[in-house]
């Protein structure tokens, strides 16, 4: 059988999924310089770079038949792995904070390994479920649960708990949905849950910086000033600025970036209220209408 080109896996791409995709990139583009106003650096130029090369990314990926990189799973994973520990070793800080390093420069770009062993570990996971049929049983979930607490503490030595964190609802979905006995997965979330707490009471496992943002998460929702202006500031400002953008919104202008200014840390993962601060409730609504189709495309 004659194996695919390129020109024959465009024509049998999904235009529709892939021009929400962009859609959605333009517009965290342009999320992202609105909250870039008044940082030390151009983050608004800094996305759209990257979605320059996410384009091209994806267009490498069409051209590349799916089950070569398959085929190179576990060279992927090693390379990942070196990764990561270069970041131990020679990584390099936000613009925001030098207590970590979460980054490696490379040229121009400031390249973040972290997020580059999410999308090798779906291959390296999807790559082992279909060849294997061993996490049908208990004892078989420890090859793959090893593969993925590896770099997960790699990652939080960086530190960064959150990017950590998401690659185990990663593993927990695929083996869910290979056809893993949702008894074992169980057993084996239970036993997740016993070592986070492990983590957070037994000292020296958890920075004291990551155990105040649970304790703000936690008690976001109480009446505590001080909590409100110390640790639960981020979370305060950002249900303010949420509940208070009113329905169109203060747009991409001077009254939007001075609106996002509410919010000290706006650019990364509080982005959202960023986004209805400047597009309204109208414009967060049909946002989430775009998302809900490109999901459902994506799962069709």
């Amino acid at each position: 059988m004659r194996e695919m080109t390129l020109g024959d896996r465009l024509k049998r791409a999904n235009w529709l999924l892939l021009g929400l995709a962009l859609l959605l990139a333009v517009l965290g583009v342009v999320c992202v310089r609105v909250a870039a106003v008044g940082k030390p650096v151009d983050y608004g130029w800094q996305q759209l770079r990257w979605v320059v090369v996410g384009v091209a990314a994806c267009l490498l990926t069409l051209a590349v038949p799916y089950m070569r990189l398959v085929r190179l799973r576990y060279l992927l994973y090693a390379l990942g792995l070196l990764l990561l520990l270069a970041v131990l070793v020679i990584g390099v800080g936000g613009a925001s904070s030098s207590s970590v390093q979460r980054w490696i420069r490379i040229g121009g770009f400031k390249a973040q390994p972290s997020e580059f062993m999410k999308v090798i570990m779906v291959i390296v996971l999807a790559g082992y479920i279909r060849y294997e049929s061993r996490y049908r049983h208990f004892r078989g979930l420890a090859f793959p649960f090893t593969l993925t607490l590896i770099p997960v503490l790699l990652i939080m030595r960086q530190p960064d708990l959150g990017t950590a964190l998401l690659l185990i609802p990663l593993l927990f979905v695929l083996l869910y949905v290979a056809g893993a006995r949702p008894h074992h997965l169980g057993i084996v979330a239970l036993g997740g849950v016993v070592a986070g707490l492990l983590l957070f009471f037994v000292p020296g496992l958890m920075g004291e910086y990551q155990k105040n943002r649970v304790r703000a998460f936690l008690l976001q929702d109480s009446d505590n000033k001080s909590l409100q202006r110390s640790l639960g500031l981020q979370l305060h400002n950002s249900k303010t600025m949420v509940g208070s953008a009113g329905m169109v919104g203060e747009g991409t202008g001077d009254a939007g970036a001075e609106a996002a200014r509410y919010l000290p840390e706006r650019h990364s993962d509080f982005i959202f209220p960023v986004l209805i601060t400047t597009f309204g409730t109208a414009g967060m609504t049909l946002f989430l209408l775009v998302y809900l189709v490109f999901v459902w495309l994506l799962l069709r």
